[in-house]
């Protein structure tokens, strides 16, 4: 490490941080709400000297992108304000928009996602604010809206504007989000598809004579599809497939003509949305192939701007600087072996700027709950990503002791 491991850490005020957390929390930041935050974290950076501004395709939901330092390396730190809405009140047991501290879990919504996770960002941000004159290099913390939908307006803006040059190429970045303290350096990806099967409609009392029910060979095909995946990565665990919708009939008395399920398929890397849907063609082939007029169709889901639904899955080297320097940190920190995050817990904005062909790692804390009641951040856990993402912003900047 470039500088001792606790000189930036060792004045982390652990109640600043949990009052900082707390702030974000309470604020809604849900439906397309991300503004009054976004001014939150902007005049907490400014007072702390550090150069800001809004980038935003949307004037109503502003980015935050702060600088500190010059030159290169740029390292971005990464972190989103948005949450998912509250959902049922009824399952939480306090009121998920009032921060609260029990013992060493701080509740809340957007607690573990990521609105703690960004609280860290922020201190880091300060803290390397107060040595930047000896860093080599500089960092740009994205704070962005939109990542639980789907990053339109955030970080895929922000990386379209990287291209058109309005902001530095960063050459590694780095993700706040949840990982439990271990080391993300790939993701699966994810691609969604329907199966339509198609039968003919009838009267119950004709069900055996003139019908054909689809939802007889829906159940085959669910049966086929929906099975554990032998496909394994050492970085990002095995693929997973899910029916998560089913659709078919109308009506008590009547056979139906058709039966829709919805398919969500995650991939390991080396995997594609056309080696999968390949994959699914074969199991229900398999399984329908005995069953007489059996007629199905595949189909691509596409988003409301007629994007297929899928994303690849996407990988950084496991020796790659950024990834070695934040394993390196946390060994140093914790005294314990860094491990990969297999399985990470789902998509976050790192795999867009791994498309762009940058070194990308993702480490946060550990918690529970979220998207659903009673999420939680571990407030021990969050003072670890702290160290350990300042001592690997001091390696990756080589600040002078």
């Amino acid at each position: 490490m470039a500088v001792p491991l606790h000189e930036l850490g060792r004045d982390l005020d652990r109640n600043e941080l949990i009052n900082v957390a707390s702030a974000l929390i309470a604020m809604p930041t849900f439906d397309k709400g991300e503004r009054t935050a976004i001014g939150h974290a902007q005049e907490f950076l400014e007072r702390r000297g550090v150069t800001t501004r809004l980038l935003s395709r949307d004037p109503s939901r502003p980015n935050l992108v702060a600088t500190i330092g010059t030159g290169r390396p740029i390292v971005a730190l990464n972190g989103h304000v948005d949450t998912v809405p509250i959902g049922d009140r009824a399952g939480w047991e306090t009121d998920p928009l009032t921060p609260t501290l029990k013992g060493e879990r701080l509740y809340g919504l957007g607690a573990i996602d990521m609105k703690a996770p960004l609280a860290v960002l922020l201190m880091v941000a300060a803290a390397m604010q107060r040595v930047a004159d000896r860093m080599r290099g500089a960092i740009q913390l994205q704070i962005t809206v939109d990542e639980e939908t789907t990053g339109y307006d955030g970080s895929i803006f922000l990386i379209e504007q990287i291209r058109q040059g309005g902001l530095d190429r960063p050459d590694f970045v780095i993700s706040g989000e949840r990982t439990d303290l271990t080391v993300s350096n790939a993701e699966r990806g994810g691609f969604k598809f329907e199966v339509e099967f198609m039968g003919r409609a009838a009267h119950t009392a004709d069900a055996r004579t003139k019908g054909i029910n689809p939802i007889l060979h829906a159940a085959r095909g669910i049966a086929a599809l929906e099975r554990p995946l032998d496909e394994f990565h050492p970085n990002a665990g095995y693929g997973i497939i899910s029916v998560n919708v089913v659709r078919g009939g109308d009506f008590i008395s009547q056979v139906p003509d058709r039966c829709l399920i919805q398919v969500d398929r995650r991939m390991v890397p080396g995997q594609t949305n056309v080696s999968a849907l390949a994959q699914a063609e074969a199991d229900l082939r398999e399984a329908l192939k005995d069953v007489p007029n059996a007629k199905y169709e595949i189909r691509s889901l596409r988003d409301k701007r007629g994007r297929e639904r899928y994303y690849a899955p996407n990988l950084t080297d496991w020796h790659s600087r950024v990834v070695q320097s934040v394993v390196k940190a946390h060994e140093a920190v914790t005294g314990k072996a860094a491990q990969p995050c297999v399985g990470a817990f789902g998509a976050t904005d790192g795999r867009l700027f791994r498309y762009e062909g940058i070194e990308t790692v993702v480490y946060g804390p550990s918690g529970e709950g979220a998207h659903g009641a009673n999420e939680y951040v571990d407030v021990d856990s969050l003072v670890t990503q702290f160290n350990v993402l300042t001592a690997a912003l001091a390696d990756l900047l080589s600040v002078r002791p």
